[in-house]
């Protein structure tokens, strides 16, 4: 009994075989290091090294998030970028990838970095207080993680904090009486610390204590009174002297 064979039926042998299946197209490699740099409140700059085996025809990726809502991509060809409009006092994370004209995606690269955070405009009052400034100012745009408010006289400086977010009023009690007093606030987000403009106001001085006539004469009136209490260590100060009688007022 006879056997068939490729050699015996080449038409059949044909007919049998299939092409072998076509490679997927190559993956391009990754970018080279990675660097990030704080440019302001709404920008970062990025930059990257080119990876090996690199076409003209490829472009790089650049899909921002943490920072921006909805998270954004975009495109470029050279090996930098400067992405703005972003939100202040956030952590940005970059994601850097390379894409070929096939639309094949190489593995990706990611870094993050904060933009700073805004500065606020304190406004500080001595609450019409011999003893007591109050410090507010209205929330800042974008995002502040924690505050410091820095108040300074010419007795020391005190200091308190507080956790970011919507409009804020610190008190500082217990102030020496007819004092200076300039007070700033710090922003912080990340690694980022940006301090206001000063503000400035005084306390209230303390009143003078009982006061005593000691001479008179026709033209003449001499008085003395006991120094307000706890004034020593206020800033310049003087006495306003008032004598008033039915039909005039001196001063």
């Amino acid at each position: 009994m006879a056997r068939s064979t490729s050699q015996d039926n080449p038409t059949s042998a044909a007919q049998g075989s299939t092409a072998p299946p076509l490679s997927p197209p190559s993956e391009p490699h990754s970018i080279g290091s990675l660097t990030a740099e704080t440019v302001n409140t709404t920008a970062v700059f990025l930059q990257w090294e080119q990876p090996e085996e690199y076409q003209s025809t490829y472009w790089y990726q650049v899909q921002t998030s943490g920072c921006l809502t909805p998270p954004q991509a975009s495109n470029t060809t050279i090996e930098n970028i400067t992405l703005t409009d972003l939100t202040p006092g956030t952590n940005c994370i970059f994601t850097v990838s390379v894409i070929t004209e096939d639309g094949v995606e190489g593995e990706a690269k990611s870094i993050s970095k904060y933009t700073k955070p805004e500065t606020v405009q304190p406004n500080i009052s001595n609450n019409q207080s011999n003893d007591t400034i109050t410090v507010s100012w209205e929330a800042p745009a974008g995002n502040v993680e924690s505050y410091e408010v820095l108040l300074r006289s010419r007795n020391g400086n005190q200091t308190r904090d507080g956790p970011g977010g919507g409009n804020q009023t610190f008190t500082f009690r217990n102030l020496s009486a007819g004092t200076i007093y300039n007070a700033t606030v710090i922003t912080r987000s990340g690694p980022f610390n940006e301090t206001s403009e000063e503000s400035t106001t005084a306390t209230y001085p303390n009143p003078p204590e009982s006061i005593t006539r000691t001479d008179e004469a026709t033209n003449l009136i001499s008085i003395e009174w006991t120094p307000a209490f706890f004034m020593t260590d206020a800033d310049d100060f003087s006495y306003s002297v008032t004598i008033s009688n039915h039909s005039n007022v001196s001063k």
